[in-house]
């Protein structure tokens, strides 16, 4: 039987190139990350998000709980800027010292999380005045949802709570315990395959074009979102 973190059952994060990892980052991107020299990248997988954050940081922490998984980051980032941990998410951020904000970040990781183990994060978040930033799935565009029912390795009932996992529910969630959301966005506009071959024969001028369709809701393949609390906003900008 295969399960969730077999190497090979999801071929799919393999299909994406570095520059589709920098063209999301480089949309989320806010100055006062700058002012951060750490990263955590929570259930980094096989690093399909990882290089542009090894190249902006002087330290990079990517968390990995399956083994598999992580023996390909070893591989893949072997810095000695980077640490590779299997630890659980919670684990590994109750261990981090409290006078060190960094940056938290996560792609595609919340929705399969439980409202607890979402909330840990938040902990984090608060405890260590750190910023978080996190990419999740449009709820709202059907073809985020075509692409989880027909793609190999993905499987509706390992996705499904991406639908649920709005931007209404993100600030009902953060209010509860604290946070703010001090940026929101909404990016990719075109499906993620056509804008990786867009980025690999330079059409950035239907890149921009389309940027423009994020103005609707069913538009943006991604949601973007940014987490602090009142303290750390205060302390970017001092």
């Amino acid at each position: 039987m295969t399960e969730y973190f077999d190497t090979g059952h999801h071929g799919y994060m393999e299909k994406r190139s570095a520059d589709f990892a920098r063209f999301v980052v480089d949309r989320i991107w806010q100055p006062e990350l700058d002012s951060y020299n750490t990263c955590i990248e929570l259930g980094a997988g096989i690093g399909r998000f990882t290089p542009p954050l090894v190249e902006r940081f002087d330290r990079v922490c990517l968390i990995e709980p399956a083994n598999a998984y992580a023996k390909v980051l070893e591989e893949r980032f072997a810095s000695a800027r980077v640490t590779v941990s299997s630890d659980s998410a919670e684990q590994f951020l109750e261990d981090w010292p409290q006078d060190e904000p960094v940056l938290l970040t996560a792609f595609h990781l919340l929705h399969h999380l439980t409202l607890e183990q979402r909330q840990s994060i938040y902990a984090f978040l608060i405890r260590t005045r750190s910023h978080g930033v996190f990419v999740e799935p449009n709820p709202w565009n059907p073809l985020i949802l075509l692409q989880v029912l027909v793609t190999p390795g993905m499987n509706f009932d390992e996705e499904r709570q991406y639908l649920q996992l709005t931007r209404a529910r993100m600030v009902d969630e953060i209010q509860t315990v604290g946070l703010m959301m001090q940026h929101y966005r909404k990016i990719v506009a075109l499906p993620p395959g056509v804008t990786d071959i867009c980025l690999s024969r330079k059409r950035d001028n239907m890149l921009r074009l389309a940027e423009g369709l994020t103005v609707f809701p069913c538009a943006a393949s991604y949601h973007s979102y940014h987490l602090t609390s009142q303290e750390s906003a205060d302390r970017e900008q001092s």
